[in-house]
């Protein structure tokens, strides 16, 4: 009897090794554990804001778009911060972010191509998420109506062809395409109306609307109307009292309606 009480206290129990290496072998999981728990937590909130940043953008995009070819020439739309998500807990503290976008005008005339972008920084760590579209002129952008102030200066093309219209409206009378000849010693003064086909290759994009840019194209047709319209109508090459080079128009106009065609 108690040689098998002996064998069975013999078995019971762990040894203070056993006990250390047990304890070892929890730590160890238990790191490896928090480290996946923590990891994960960072993937989870990282995927979430990059979520929301494509959102913005996907937003952002789409209301340049519905603003349509014509008038999205002008950039309206501005650099903003806004609130991306919050980082969790009580306090709920905002992560905000810059939204930015930008125009470009491709060497098609009926095409830009714009790109939105949001930034944020979380955990010293820069994020970006950038979107990129294709905005077409569509043809309920044929005749988009613009009104403001305008300056600058449209290369004109005088010959007979009716796709090179030129028609400006003055006080005393019209100057045509047929009016600019090489005998012609140009017009200064006021104007009411100007109706311009631009020539060149980029040389026409002379123009501001409202102090932004304002881009032509040479395959459509410009009507400016106003009644407080200055205008120059000169040839930047003339020799021996003829003028042998372009003709181009100097425009300084406010409260501007812009007709496209």
């Amino acid at each position: 009897m108690k040689k098998r009480l002996q064998i069975y206290n013999d078995c019971t129990g762990m040894t203070l090794v056993e006990v250390v290496v047990a304890a070892a072998v929890i730590a160890i999981l238990s790191i490896g554990i928090f480290s996946s728990i923590v990891q994960g937590v960072y993937i989870n909130n990282n995927t979430a804001q990059h979520t929301v940043a494509f959102g913005l953008c996907r937003e952002r995009l789409e209301q340049m778009r519905g603003v349509g070819y014509a008038s999205i020439t002008t950039n309206v739309f501005s650099n903003e911060t806004l609130p991306l998500t919050h980082l969790g807990g009580f306090t709920r503290t905002p992560l905000t972010c810059t939204l930015t976008n930008t125009i470009t005008n491709l060497s098609s005339p009926t095409r830009k191509s714009i790109s939105v972008q949001v930034e944020w920084s979380y955990k010293n760590r820069t994020s970006t998420e950038i979107l990129y579209g294709i905005i077409y002129q569509k043809e309920a952008d044929s005749n988009p109506l613009f009104r403001g102030d305008i300056t600058g200066s449209i290369n004109i093309n005088p010959n007979n062809s009716p796709d090179n219209e030129f028609v400006l409206s003055t006080p005393s009378g019209t100057i045509s395409r047929d009016t600019l000849v090489q005998s012609y010693g140009g017009y200064s003064g006021p104007a009411t109306a100007i109706r311009v086909k631009p020539k060149g290759n980029g040389n026409q994009n002379g123009l501001t609307l409202n102090g932004a840019t304002y881009s032509l194209a040479n395959c459509s047709t410009y009507t400016f109307q106003s009644s407080l319209m200055t205008v120059v109508v000169r040839n930047d090459k003339v020799k021996n009292g003829k003028a042998t080079g372009k003709w181009w128009i100097d425009i300084t106009a406010t409260d501007t309606t812009i007709k496209t065609e």
